[in-house]
């Protein structure tokens, strides 16, 4: 027998009740054969029975006195008591008259104890040894007729041994059989739970997608809220990467700094689309990790058709952009110079004085247009990937003559393209206002610039106006405002005496 074999017995045997409630019986036993055989055998010579009953003592004292169940496993500790107590209980029936000793039930325990908690090897020793003992003391009498009447003493020792020693296999298998079934049970109500959860997420999902919903943001909700209810106590965050890179689309439970993190990426096996950071109390198991990856293969799909579909839409709109870009400056832009140039001609065609000043009014107000113009062309050319800095030096280049603009803002990440391009439009109308109207001869933007916030200030040092009475005719401080307002950003405008500062704050609400 395998020390790990021994182990696993001896364990099955300390979990065993029928079998230690076994073991207790047979050492009571051995104290009341002792105490009988004690008593019968009074008529004999004292001091052989006070001998005998130390010999007896001695192995009942050192059975109870040692949890021999608990020692199984080492197996030579219990061989060794096993077959001390088979030598000690003989050497007492020795002592009192041999085969017919009162002492020879006693002498029976210690086989009976080895086979019920060593079996079928230790059992069958201790007794074949016990049975050799009795057979020489009754040899040794030279008495055919005792040798004929203990035969069948003899013969039951090895027969008892083995009787228990199979009532202990029985025993044994049958915990052994208990503990399997309630592995399983255990392994199936496991499976069940998960199963629910996984079902439950699952009719989350087609609740959402029967309301025609399948939005990253719905469908990571609805899966962390599934992985924070299985874990109780968790917190977790769903993040998707987009062109312009990770955007938390959703939030279950709360975290706590002493919550052991974990992350799963999101992906079809190349990409990764996104990524899911969970917090539990304890480490995740490799059981629990393998479930909630099973749970989030959903997710995973939905974040992946989402960043295909947002690159096939980016893709979309810059071909649009590009499109208009091309028919503004192929056809308008044309348009308008000829009518420049029909405006000029009528301007020095013309004899009226009040007419010459109207035709230059609108010539100067055509001006602003051309502008304006080319400032839309350069935003619908230029790349939304790009800084803010350049977009804006770019729409300010056709300028004439090009003014002293100084750009000093520090850029972490380009903001979201819908924000970014309302923001470019606000600064840029802001410093070709200074420029136009203002008469600056310098402007500076400043500022900070990150994916999900902007604060920048255009200053200049030019005329300055009141911010509350606008000129008739002059809509670019509206034009500001509104687009700030799409955006849920606000365009506070400081003019004095002198100098302007146009100050614009945009956050992005969560």
């Amino acid at each position: 027998m395998t020390s790990e074999t021994s182990s696993t017995i001896g364990s099955v045997v300390s979990r065993t009740a029928s079998l230690t409630t076994a073991v207790r019986v047979i050492r009571i036993a051995s104290w009341v054969f002792l105490a009988l055989g004690v008593v019968a055998s009074l008529s004999q010579e004292p001091s052989l029975v006070v001998a005998a009953a130390t010999c007896g003592a001695m192995f009942a004292v050192s059975t109870t006195a040692i949890r021999v169940q608990n020692l199984a496993p080492s197996g030579i500790i219990l061989q060794i008591l096993s077959l001390a107590g088979a030598i000690l209980t003989m050497a007492a029936v020795a002592l009192t008259g041999g085969p017919g000793s009162p002492f020879t039930v006693l002498a029976m325990m210690p086989s009976l104890l080895a086979s019920m908690i060593g079996g079928y090897r230790i059992g069958l020793a201790t007794s074949l040894l016990s049975a050799g003992l009795l057979t020489a003391m009754t040899l040794t009498a030279a008495d055919f007729d005792a040798l004929v009447s203990s035969a069948g003493t003899i013969g039951l020792f090895p027969l008892v041994a083995l009787l228990v020693a199979q009532i202990r296999a029985l025993m044994i298998e049958a915990v052994k059989r208990a503990d399997h079934l309630e592995a399983a049970t255990a392994e199936a109500e496991a499976e069940l739970e998960r199963l629910g959860q996984a079902n439950d997420l699952l009719r989350r999902l087609t609740d959402l997608y029967a309301e025609g919903s399948t939005n990253p943001v719905d469908v990571g909700r609805a899966a962390i809220e599934a992985i924070v209810e299985s874990q109780p106590g968790s917190f977790a965050t769903a993040t998707l990467f987009d062109s312009q890179g990770p955007v938390v689309v959703a939030r279950a439970g709360t975290d706590a700094a002493d919550l052991v993190k974990s992350q799963f990426p999101l992906g079809d096996g190349l990409t990764t689309s996104g990524v899911v950071s969970i917090g539990t109390p304890r480490e995740l198991s490799p059981q629990e990790r393998e479930e909630i990856e099973r749970l989030l293969r959903p997710v995973a799909v939905s974040f992946s058709n989402a960043v295909l579909l947002q690159e096939i839409a980016g893709e979309a709109v810059r071909e649009e952009r590009l499109r208009l870009a091309r028919e503004l400056h192929d056809e308008v832009g044309p348009a308008l110079a000829a009518l420049g140039f029909s405006l000029d001609s009528a301007t020095m065609q013309a004899n009226d004085p009040s007419l010459q000043n109207e035709l230059t009014s609108v010539r100067e107000a055509l001006g602003t247009v051309v502008d304006d113009l080319r400032g839309i062309i350069a935003d619908l050319r230029s790349d939304e990937s790009g800084s803010l800095t350049s977009a804006l030096l770019s729409s300010l280049a056709n300028l004439e003559p090009p003014p002293e603009i100084k750009v000093d803002v520090h850029e972490r990440r380009p903001p979201r393209s819908t924000a970014g391009r309302q923001i470019l439009a606000i600064l840029t109308e802001a410093t070709r206002n200074a420029y136009r109207h203002a008469e600056a001869t310098s402007i500076t933007v400043t500022g900070l610039v990150d994916r999900d916030q902007v604060e920048a200030e255009v200053i200049d040092d030019g005329k300055g106006f009141d911010p509350t009475r606008l000129p008739e005719g002059h809509y670019g401080v509206m034009g500001m405002r509104e687009r700030a307002d799409r955006i849920g950003a606000t365009v506070e405008i400081d003019s004095g005496d002198s100098g302007t500062t146009v100050r614009v704050v945009w956050k992005e609400k969560r």
